[in-house]
């Protein structure tokens, strides 16, 4: 199983080829101090039919995770199952069957994916994003990434070189307590964007830094990275 990951010296582990010709870039922010540590996984799966979850995957909620994140705390229901389009564990011990649904985008316009949805992991958390319905992208961090809110993702249009000053779709996890964001764009206009069930996501021109508060520690802003 391809498995990129970061630890102290963050870095994107991207994507490409989509059948339906979306260009990835994977904007983990993964450090707003220099000190932060993080591990990032990318996973790119063509369809196989479902199995049994492998050896090495977790079998319940970490107690960390679902302190951190109400979403992990909600009961789950049918609408959070997703049918695996590569058998077994997703990265880092992450269970497709304790995921959680956070978001069905209503538009489909080749930008945004089809499904949003958090998977925990062994010490570690993962936003899965259904892309088509045979093709699916893992996205990683650490658990004190993610307790910092340091997991974003922006999705490019597809391109020969897609350009940062483009339409992007913005997705990304942060802890309880966070209420909304505020993106800024590398024009310098930004807006604000509400958080539901841990996760945020817009659409917006050239997604350039991304700030919030973070209970216990004041306002909080990286960059994100291409």
């Amino acid at each position: 199983m391809p498995i990129a990951s970061v630890s102290s010296t963050p870095r994107v582990a991207s994507t490409a080829g989509s059948r339906r010709s979306l260009a990835l870039r994977a904007a983990a922010v993964l450090a707003f101090s220099a000190a932060g540590s993080a591990a990032v996984a990318s996973l790119s799966n063509a369809y196989r039919p479902q199995t049994a979850v492998a050896p090495g995957a977790i079998t319940a909620v970490p107690t960390s995770e679902a302190t951190a994140f109400g979403i992990l705390r909600a009961p789950r229901t049918t609408n959070d199952d997703f049918r695996s389009i590569r058998p077994g564990a997703g990265p880092l011990g992450a269970n497709p069957a304790l995921a959680r649904t956070a978001l069905r985008p209503a538009r489909h316009d080749g930008l945004a994916p089809l499904l949003v949805s958090v998977v925990p992991a062994d010490n570690a958390i993962c936003l899965r994003l259904l892309i088509t319905s045979q093709e699916s992208r893992w996205w990683c961090a650490g658990m004190a990434a993610a307790r910092r809110g340091a997991l974003t993702i922006a999705l490019l249009p597809a391109g020969p070189v897609p350009l940062q000053r483009t339409r992007q779709f913005v997705v990304g996890l942060v802890p309880d307590g966070v209420r909304s964001v505020t993106l800024g764009s590398s024009g310098g206009a930004g807006h604000k964007v509400t958080v539901r069930r841990n996760v945020y996501a817009t659409e917006m021109f050239a997604p350039a830094t991304i700030s919030f508060e973070l209970p216990g520690r004041g306002v909080v802003s990286a960059r994100i990275r291409d």
